[in-house]
């Protein structure tokens, strides 16, 4: 039998795993740890500009960043579902 993932193009593939791994940070720390309230959002979390939070690099990680259970399961299975048509017609 096939693996479900056999027919992914590497870019949906690479963007599945990434997606994952950024989350599971969020699983642990998202409660708070030494006196913030997040510090995961806090710092890969996108802020204006003229803001003291803001970095460089949130404007990248930001994008992996996910609110909860729901969110990254239904991201995932759009990416999953349209990712290689997306793909496909973008080039």
């Amino acid at each position: 039998m096939q693996s479900p993932f056999a027919n992914l193009p590497p870019v949906v593939k690479n963007l599945l795993i990434i997606n994952i791994i950024c989350f599971l940070p969020s699983l642990f720390y998202s409660h708070g740890f030494a006196g913030t309230s997040d510090p995961v959002g806090e710092h890969f979390g996108v802020y204006y500009f003229n803001s003291p939070l803001f970095r460089p690099w949130q404007i990248i990680t930001y994008m992996f960043l996910h609110g909860g259970w729901a969110h990254i399961i239904f991201n995932m299975f759009a990416l999953y579902s349209f990712g290689a048509v997306v793909e496909h017609v973008m080039g």
